[in-house]
C-alpha cells in the first residue's frame, strides 16, 4: 500500500468508495455525509487544488487499486476558527487538516485508515506545520477510536460552516507534529524521488549529481567568507544546508540502489571518529600483534587495511572537480 496524490483516473474509484462510506455511516444510525455531501463537485476541486490522495495497491493486472481517499488542506479551515474547548495549538496557529478520510468496504480492517491518518502526520512534519486536526462527528465512534489510538487528542466540540452540514455539531481532534529536522529533510528527499515527486530529481543519479555537489561546497566557502568579513551567517546557514542535502540525495539514490542508507552513513563517519579519537572514546584499534594503535596516522593505514586501491582514483578525482569548477565559472559568467 502507498499514498499518491489522486489523479482524474482515480476519481470513479472514490466516488464509489465515498458511496460505501456513506452507507457504513447510515447503518450507524449517523446523518454524517447523508445530505449530500461528499458530492463529486468536492472530489473534482480536491483534484484541481492537488489536494486528493488516494491509499492504492495494484490489481492482478498491474493497475492502481484504489483502497481509500481522503483530502489534505493546509489552508484554515472556517469550522476551525471557533470551538468549545482550546486546541492545542491556539486558535492563530498554523495547521494542516484532513478531510473526506473514506476507506473501500473490501479494505476494512487492513489498516488503510491507520495509514492515512499517519500519512497525514508525515507530510504535516515534511511541511514544517505544528499540527494535524481532524474532525468527526459525535457518533463515529470507529473515527474516534482510530484518531486516539494514533495519538490524536479531543479539544472540544465545532460547528461546521457551510456546505450541506452547516450547523452539524463535530468532534474536534489535534496532534502537534515535533519538529525534527533530520526526519523532516528525509522525508523531503524520499518525497521528490517518489513516483509523484519532482520530475527533475527523480532523474537524478550519483554521476548527474557531481556538478552540484561541488558547486555547494564552493558555495560553503563563500558562507564562511562572508561570515568571517561581514559577521552574517545567513549564507553559511543556507549553504551547509544545500550541501546536507547534496549528501541526503545521494544517500537516497544508494538506498534505492540496495547499496546503504542514511543511518549506514552516519554510523560510518561515527565509528570512524570513536576509532580516531581512542584518547576521548577510550576505543583503541589493534594491530596485528594485538598491540594498541593510538596515533592517527596508524589508526588510517588500519582502516584502509586492502582498501590502498582507493587512493589511486583521488588525482583523476581531483583533475576532474578543477574541470567541473572551470565549467562552473563559465556557466556563471565568472571570468577571474
Amino acid at each position: 500500500m502507498k499514498i499518491i496524490r489522486a489523479r482524474e483516473e482515480h476519481l470513479d474509484a472514490i466516488l464509489e468508495i465515498t458511496q460505501q462510506a456513506k452507507k457504513r455511516l447510515e447503518k450507524l444510525g449517523l446523518d454524517q455525509w447523508q445530505q449530500g455531501y461528499p458530492a463529486r463537485e468536492d472530489w473534482e476541486q480536491d483534484l484541481r487544488d492537488q489536494t486528493a490522495f488516494a491509499a492504492v495497491t495494484k490489481d492482478p493486472e498491474g493497475k492502481d487499486a484504489v483502497m481509500g481517499a481522503f483530502a489534505f488542506l493546509t489552508e484554515p479551515d472556517p469550522s476551525y476558527a471557533s470551538i468549545d474547548g482550546a486546541w492545542l495549538t491556539g486558535d492563530d496557529a498554523r495547521y494542516a487538516s484532513l478531510h473526506r478520510a473514506c476507506v473501500a468496504d473490501a479494505y476494512l480492517g487492513q489498516g488503510v485508515g491507520r495509514r492515512i491518518l499517519r500519512f497525514g502526520l508525515e507530510r504535516t512534519l515534511l511541511l514544517g506545520i505544528g499540527s494535524l486536526r481532524v474532525d468527526t462527528h459525535p457518533g463515529n465512534l470507529p473515527m474516534q477510536n482510530a484518531l486516539a489510538r494514533e495519538g490524536f487528542e479531543r479539544c472540544g466540540d465545532i460547528i461546521l460552516k457551510g456546505g450541506p452540514e452547516d450547523g452539524h455539531g463535530r468532534i474536534a481532534y489535534e496532534k502537534m507534529v515535533r519538529p525534527d529536522g533530520f526526519e523532516r529533510l528525509t522525508g523531503v528527499v524520499r518525497a521528490l524521488r517518489a513516483e509523484d515527486g519532482c520530475p527533475w530529481d527523480r532523474v537524478q543519479t550519483h554521476e548527474s549529481l557531481k556538478p552540484e555537489c561541488l558547486e555547494e561546497a564552493a558555495e560553503v566557502i563563500q558562507g564562511i567568507n562572508i561570515l568571517q568579513e561581514t559577521g552574517s551567517p545567513d549564507s553559511l546557514k543556507e549553504e551547509l544546508g544545500d550541501l546536507l542535502l547534496q549528501v541526503m540525495f545521494h544517500a537516497q539514490l544508494a538506498e534505492e540502489e540496495g547499496l546503504f542508507t542514511i543511518e549506514d552513513v552516519m554510523n560510518c563517519v561515527s565509528d570512524k571518529m570513536v576509532r580516531r579519537h581512542p584518547h576521548v572514546f577510550g576505543a583503541a584499534l589493534t594491530d596485528a600483534s594485538g598491540k594498541a594503535v593510538r596515533e592517527w596516522s596508524e589508526i588510517k593505514k588500519l582502516e584502509k587495511a586492502g582498501r590502498e586501491w582507493e587512493s589511486e582514483y583521488l588525482p583523476k578525482a581531483l583533475d576532474e572537480a578543477q574541470s567541473l569548477i572551470d565549467a562552473a565559472r563559465k556557466r556563471k559568467g565568472f571570468t577571474h
